[in-house]
């Protein structure tokens, strides 16, 4: 490592740490955080711009119907997740939220 001709590439995610995002607002101070998590390495493949499933709206009860989440909150989300991306020494690449109509299902 200390040659400088290594290069670290690490997923950026959501999943796997200590507490996941419980809801939507924690979920745009994490993006915020992941800066941190983009610091340490060279280049981030992939950052997925998906919501996790923690993060989701939940109904308050089941005869409430659950709004998804804005178009604002996801242009929040990816600005910030952008933000926090440009801490990576090399670069990144994100994919998409979502599935393009003729990607097979990954098993």
């Amino acid at each position: 490592l200390l040659d400088g001709n290594l290069l670290l590439e690490a997923p950026i995610t959501f999943d796997g740490v200590p507490e996941p995002p419980p809801d939507p607002q924690a979920l745009l101070d994490a993006a915020s955080a992941q800066s941190e998590n983009f610091f340490l390495i060279g280049l981030a493949s992939p950052v997925s711009l998906a919501i996790p499933a923690s993060a989701q709206p939940r109904a308050a009860s089941k005869s409430k119907a659950v709004e998804p989440l804005s178009a604002e909150f996801h242009a929040e989300f990816a600005q910030r997740l952008c933000a926090s991306a440009l801490f990576a020494s090399h670069g990144f690449f994100f994919d998409s939220w979502r599935a393009h109509p003729g990607d097979a299902p990954e098993d």
